[in-house]
C-alpha cells in the first residue's frame, strides 16, 4: 500500500465541486470504481488516497454544479509509476476547446510515427510531462528554465524530453537540483539546432513542496503553447465484408484488412473507416448480414476470421475440398452469405478440434481470457444455446431463458457436456482478437488511423438483452422519422434504452463497450448521435416508422391542445397517443400529408401548425440538450479515441450546440445541407471540426447521385443504368471534398474508384451498400476488383497520392 496525493488548481464558482473519479484494478481484472469530492484550499483542490501495490489506477476530474457534471477533455489519466513510494501528483484541468481533439489517439500515437517512442520510465524523484499538438516530425521538445539543471535559459543546454507511447513528452529530473520557485518554458528544437521555437505566453512556474525522502513528485503539465497549421487528414471508407483479395473466402476478412491498410498507405491516405464488425449471428443466413444488429457489444464476427492465419488443417482431403469451395465463393460478384458462413464455420471447427488443447495452455490465451471473462462467458453461453435451440430469441428457449451466472459455471465444469462448446467460442474470439490486434498494430506503425463504428442500438435478441434486460425497454422498437433516406421513416427493431438505469450505473454499459473498441480503433463514428438526445420509438405492432414519436419528449394533454385553440378531436391521425399515458398526445410526424389535415378549417390548420412546430422544434429542446450532454460526455471521455458523429437527419438545434461543447466532429454531406447550422452544404463552408464525405453506406455513390440529379442516368427494366457520370466530373466532386476545411475527408472507396474509367464498376447502381427504406436489405456488396491488383496498379495509387497532395492533406 502506498499514498498518493492529487493536486489540481481550479478557481470554482459558488456551488461548484471538483470531483476525482475512476477505478483501481488488480490482477483479478475486477474494477473497483470510486468517485470522491476533493478538498479546496486557496485555489488548489486536493485528494489523498491509499493505493494497493501491483494495481492499475485510472482517474479523471470533473466539476459538479446545479447544471450537472462536466468532465475534463481527454481520456482518463493513468497512474503508471511502478514505484511503491508516496507520490504527489500535480495535474492541470484539461479544458474542452478547439485543441481537445488533438489529445486523441490519432494525433498522440498514430500520426507520431517513427518518433522513437519509448516505454514509460521514472528514474528520478521528479517527473514532468506535457502534450504537444501537431508538431512536425523533425522537431523535438526541450525544457529550459532559470536554473543550471534546465540550462539557465540557454536553448542549447536545455533538457530533451522523451516521447512516450501514450503520446506525451516527459523527462525525469532530480528535484533537489531545482530552486524553490522554478520558472521554465518548453521549446521546439531541430536535431541540427537550426530551428528554435519558443512557446508562447508567460513563463511557467513550479513551486517545489517541502522536500522529503522517498516521495516522487509528478507534474502533468498544460500542452505546449505553439501554433502550427491545422492538420487535415484524408481517408477512405469501406465495409470489411466488401473487401476482395485474391485469397479471400468470398468475403473480406482480417487478412484482407491488413492488405487494405497497405493500399491506403500506398495511396497517400491516413484514415480507414469501417462499418461495425461485431458478431451478428442469429440464423447463419444472409439475414445476419446487417452489421448494426449485433448479438454482442464486444464479440467480433467469426465470419471475418482470416483462415490462413488461423492455421493449416492436417486433413489433406478436407483442405482440398475447402480450397475448391473457397475459389468458387471468391469468384462470386456478391457475398453468398449462407455458403460463406457454412464454409468458414467448417474450417474453424476443424482447426478448433485440432488446436484447442495446445492453445488453451498458452500464456497469451490465459491473459486474453482473464481480461475478457466478464463478457466472454455470457457470449459463449448465449451462442451455444442459440445453436442448441435453433434461435437467438432467448425468450423461446425451454431452459436458461433467464440469465444466471451460475448456469455458466455449471456448463464449464468438467462433467458438463456443454464445456467443449463454450471452449469453442473462447477459441474463436481469442483468434479474432489476435488477428485484429495485429492489423491495428501494423496500421499504427504505418501511420494509418483505424476508425470504427459503434451502433446506436442492439438487437432485441442479443447477449446484453438477455443478461441486462433492466437497461432496455422491449415494449417499443427504435427507428427514424421520415427523412432523406425514407419518406415513411425507418424501423430498426432495436429495443429502446432505459437511460435512467444506465445513468444510475454511471453509463458503465457504454463505457465498457468503448473501452473494448479502443483496443482496435483510434477513432470512432457515433452512429445516429441524435439517439443520445432522443430516440424515435415505434409501437411493436406498427410496420411504418412514421407511426412513432420521440422518446423522451413532452406530450400534450387534451387541455393544452385546446388551450392552443385547437377544437378537433385528439383521436384523429393528427395525434399519436403516448404509450405510457393514454391522456397525453404527440403530434404525428406525417400529419400534414393526411386527408384529416387537408380537411381542417383554416383556423384549426393554423393552430395545428403552431402545435406541430412547438413540439418538434421548441418544446423539447432543453430536455434533449440536457440528455445529450449528460449521456455523451462520459461516453466520449472514457477512451482516447477521436469521437466523430453521424448527425444526419432531423437535427434539433441542441445537437450542434452540445457537439460544439464536447468538440465532437460532425459529418458533412453536400447533398444533405444543415440549414440549422447556417451552412449551405457546400464543401468549402464545412467547419474544421468535421468529417467531409461525398456519400455514405446509406446513399447512392456520387456517380448515381450526380447522374440522377442531372438527368443523365436512366435505369433500364433490368435495373442496369445508361449514360454514366463522366470520370472527370467524379474527380471534380472528389477533389472539392478533399479541399474542404474539414479535419477529415473520408470518402467511400467506390467514389474514389469512380474517377478511373477503367477501374470503376460497370454499373453505378451496383455500388450502393444499403437502402434504408428496405428493412430486408441484403448487405452483400463486394468490390468487383481485388485490392491485390490495385496495389500493383501504379496509375491508381499515384493518382490518389496526387489529389491528396493537391488538397493539402498529405501528412
Amino acid at each position: 500500500m502506498f499514498k498518493v496525493t492529487f493536486s489540481i488548481p481550479y478557481e470554482t464558482e459558488f456551488g461548484q465541486q471538483l470531483i476525482i473519479s475512476g477505478y483501481e484494478q488488480d490482477n483479478t481484472n475486477e474494477k473497483r470504481w470510486f468517485s470522491k469530492k476533493m478538498i479546496y484550499n486557496n485555489g488548489i483542490w486536493e485528494f489523498t488516497i491509499n493505493i494497493k501495490n501491483n494495481t492499475f489506477f485510472s482517474y479523471s476530474y470533473s466539476i459538479e454544479d446545479s447544471q450537472g457534471t462536466h468532465k475534463e477533455a481527454g481520456a482518463p489519466r493513468k497512474l503508471t509509476s511502478s514505484h511503491r513510494q508516496e507520490q504527489y501528483i500535480y495535474d492541470f484541468w484539461r479544458a474542452r476547446d478547439n485543441n481537445s481533439p488533438f489529445l486523441s489517439t490519432p494525433f498522440l500515437k498514430v500520426l507520431k510515427k517513427n518518433r522513437g517512442q519509448i516505454h514509460e520510465q521514472i528514474s528520478g524523484n521528479f517527473r514532468i510531462s506535457t502534450l504537444a499538438h501537431n508538431i512536425p516530425d523533425d522537431l523535438n521538445i526541450y525544457i529550459v528554465g532559470n536554473c543550471k539543471e534546465l540550462g539557465d535559459w540557454n536553448p542549447g543546454l536545455g533538457k530533451k524530453m522523451n516521447l512516450l507511447q501514450d503520446g506525451s513528452w516527459a523527462i525525469s529530473l532530480d528535484i533537489k537540483l531545482l530552486p524553490k520557485h522554478t520558472e521554465y518554458k518548453y521549446i521546439l528544437l531541430s536535431e541540427d539546432d537550426k530551428i528554435i521555437i519558443w512557446e508562447e505566453g508567460e513563463n511557467r512556474v513550479f513551486t517545489k513542496p517541502n522536500e522529503a525522502e522517498g516521495i516522487i513528485t509528478t507534474v502533468n503539465d498544460y500542452p505546449v503553447k505553439v501554433s502550427f497549421p491545422k492538420i487535415r487528414l484524408a481517408g477512405t471508407a469501406l465495409p470489411l465484408f466488401a473487401i476482395k483479395s485474391e485469397t479471400s473466402c468470398g468475403i473480406g476478412d482480417f487478412g484482407d484488412l491488413d492488405k487494405f491498410v497497405n493500399l491506403v498507405k500506398e495511396s497517400g491516405m491516413n484514415v480507414l473507416q469501417l462499418l461495425p464488425i461485431n458478431d451478428t449471428t442469429h440464423s447463419y443466413t444472409w439475414r445476419d448480414s446487417y452489421p448494426y444488429s449485433a448479438i454482442s457489444g464486444y464479440a467480433l464476427h467469426p465470419v471475418y476470421m482470416d483462415l490462413d492465419a488461423l492455421g493449416k488443417i492436417k486433413d489433406r482431403e478436407f483442405r482440398e475440398r475447402h480450397l475448391k469451395k473457397r475459389e468458387k465463393l471468391n469468384s462470386s460478384k456478391k457475398i453468398e452469405w449462407d455458403s460463406v458462413i457454412r464454409t468458414k464455420w467448417l474450417y474453424i471447427r476443424q482447426i478448433f478440434n485440432q488446436e484447442w488443447e495446445k492453445t488453451s495452455k498458452t500464456k497469451e490465451f490465459r491473459t486474453f481470457y482473464k481480461k475478457n471473462e466478464s463478457w466472454l462467458l455470457p457470449y459463449a453461453m448465449f451462442s451455444h444455446l442459440r445453436d442448441r435451440y435453433k434461435t437467438s430469441d432467448f425468450r423461446l428457449w425451454p431452459r436458461f431463458n433467464v440469465y444466471k451466472k451460475d448456469d455458466i459455471i455449471e456448463m464449464l465444469s468438467e462433467k458438463s457436456k456443454c464445456q467443449n462448446e463454450l471452449h469453442f467460442y473462447f477459441f474463436v474470439q481469442y483468434n479474432l482478437h489476435k488477428q485484429l490486434d495485429q492489423v491495428h498494430k501494423k496500421a499504427v506503425e504505418k501511420g494509418i488511423v483505424l476508425k470504427g463504428d459503434i451502433p446506436i442500438g442492439i438487437h432485441r435478441n442479443s447477449v446484453e438483452a438477455w443478461t441486462e434486460p433492466h437497461l432496455f425497454n422491449f415494449n417499443m422498437k427504435a427507428g427514424a422519422p421520415p427523412d432523406y433516406f425514407s419518406s415513411n421513416g425507418q424501423i430498426w427493431g432495436f429495443p429502446v434504452y432505459n437511460w435512467d438505469s444506465m445513468e444510475k450505473e454511471n453509463f458503465r454499459w457504454w463505457i465498457s463497450r468503448l473501452e473494448k473498441m479502443s483496443e482496435y480503433f483510434d477513432a470512432f463514428r457515433i452512429d445516429h448521435i441524435l439517439g443520445f438526445f432522443r430516440i424515435w420509438q415505434v409501437p411493436l405492432e406498427s410496420s411504418k416508422g412514421s407511426s412513432g414519436y420521440f422518446e423522451p419528449s413532452i406530450p400534450y394533454s387534451t387541455e393544452e391542445i385546446h388551450a392552443f385553440g385547437f377544437t378537433e378531436s385528439t383521436s384523429s391521425p393528427l395525434f399519436i397517443t403516448d404509450s405510457n399515458n393514454p391522456a397525453k398526445f404527440h403530434p404525428a410526424i406525417s400529419a400534414k400529408s393526411t386527408p384529416e389535415y387537408s380537411n381542417l378549417g383554416k383556423r384549426n390548420r393554423h393552430v395545428y401548425n403552431q402545435l406541430y412546430h412547438n413540439y418538434f422544434y421548441e418544446r423539447n429542446e432543453s430536455l434533449w440538450e440536457k440528455n445529450g450532454y449528460k449521456r455523451l460526455q462520459p461516453i466520449i471521455s472514457c477512451t482516447n479515441m477521436l469521437a466523430c458523429a453521424e448527425d444526419l437527419g432531423m437535427i434539433p438545434d441542441c445537437v450542434p450546440k452540445v457537439m460544439g461543447k464536447l468538440k465532437i466532429l460532425s459529418l458533412e454531406l453536400e447533398r444533405m445541407p444543415k440549414a440549422a447550422n447556417g451552412m449551405d452544404g457546400k464543401p468549402d463552408k464545412f467547419p474544421y471540426l468535421s468529417v467531409a464525405t461525398t456519400s455514405s453506406h446509406d446513399t447512392e455513390g456520387i456517380r448515381e447521385w450526380w447522374g440522377i440529379q442531372h438527368n443523365t442516368l436512366e435505369k433500364t427494366h433490368q435495373g442496369n443504368t445508361t449514360n454514366d457520370t463522366p470520370a472527370d466530373i467524379c474527380e471534380h466532386i472528389v477533389l472539392r471534398h478533399l479541399l474542404a476545411p474539414s479535419m477529415m475527408a473520408i470518402l467511400p472507396f467506390q467514389d474514389l474508384l469512380s474517377i478511373f474509367q477503367d477501374l470503376r464498376h460497370p454499373q453505378p447502381c451496383q455500388e450502393r451498400i444499403n437502402n434504408p427504406a428496405n428493412p430486408d436489405n441484403n448487405w452483400n456488396y463486394r468490390l468487383h476488383i481485388s485490392i491485390d491488383s490495385l496495389m500493383d496498379n501504379k496509375s491508381f495509387t499515384s493518382k490518389i497520392q496526387e489529389i491528396v497532395k493537391t488538397s493539402g492533406r498529405k501528412i
